[in-house]
């Protein structure tokens, strides 16, 4: 009978990819122990090695940690094998369940910008009926406003939610009756809204008819906006029911070009 195939550490490493020192490490917490050579005392892994290193490396690639594997090797057998791939089930049913929504939350992002890119040039003005939608309030804006993205980075650690810069639309709440030297309007409150949101709220925008207009040019142009929505309630005989609010469809974390800028105002009326 021929005698089994030995590999040295290196050719051991080079075999399935791995760096010699991962080899090490695992000798250490006591994976993989290889026999010693006793002529010259170097690693000599053989096949109970390698089928060792097999299951370690299926493992991992079933997103097992170095910790459960080393609990399956204290108890290896079929019962625990079959633990084992009942876990990666539930873990792979989770990981599906969250590509799922990460996939709605970017086919909603995507909708969004369609929409409002294809509204912005015609700037008309809009009478919709809306269901209660949640968002997420940052806070006050206090100061400045390049101040914003930061009280969001605070706002997404403190609650543990992501900061989905690409598939959330900040928004502000306005008041309409004081202008910034900038000539713009004023922020009561920083918001996010998401059409897919990732966070949980139990604050809404309302139901109900909301008038709005979609169009680029930056927060400078958002009076002039909104000068147009009262002309229309006007109109029609509506009457604002609290503050506007302006969605920011296309804004800093997207392009750093003004001109690109996207956004929505938004009334509710009776």
């Amino acid at each position: 009978m021929a005698r089994p195939s030995t590999y040295t550490i290196k050719q051991t490493a080079d075999l399935y990819r791995v760096s010699i020192d991962t080899l090490r490490y695992y000798e250490e917490i006591g994976l993989v122990v290889p026999a010693r050579n006793p002529a010259n005392g170097y690693r000599a892994y053989q096949w109970q090695d390698f089928s060792r290193l097999n299951v370690i490396m299926s493992l991992l690639d079933m997103d097992f940690t170095l910790a459960q594997i080393k609990e399956l090797f204290g108890d290896h057998c079929l019962a625990k094998s079959l633990d084992l791939i009942e876990v990666e089930v539930d873990q792979l049913t989770e990981r599906i369940d969250q590509l799922t929504r990460k996939r709605s939350k970017v086919e909603s992002c995507l909708l969004e910008l369609a929409k409002s890119i294809h509204a912005a040039p015609s700037e008309r003005i809009v009478l919709s009926h809306h269901p209660a939608r949640p968002y997420l309030s940052i806070g006050p804006l206090d100061g400045n406003p390049q101040d914003i993205p930061l009280a969001v980075a605070k706002k997404a650690r403190d609650l543990g939610f992501p900061i989905d810069a690409f598939h959330s639309i900040p928004c502000f709440s306005l008041g309409t009756a004081t202008m910034s030297d900038q000539g713009e309007f004023t922020s009561s409150e920083i918001l996010m809204y998401s059409a897919a949101p990732s966070f949980e709220s139990d604050r809404c925008f309302p139901e109900g008819d909301y008038l709005s207009v979609t169009f680029s040019g930056g927060a400078g142009k958002t009076p002039k906006m909104y000068r147009l929505l009262c002309e229309a309630m006007a109109a029609r005989s509506l009457a604002p029911q609290g503050n506007p609010v302006e969605f920011w469809h296309v804004h800093e974390y997207i392009s750093d070009n003004p001109a690109e800028y996207i956004q929505t105002l938004e009334q509710r009326v009776a």
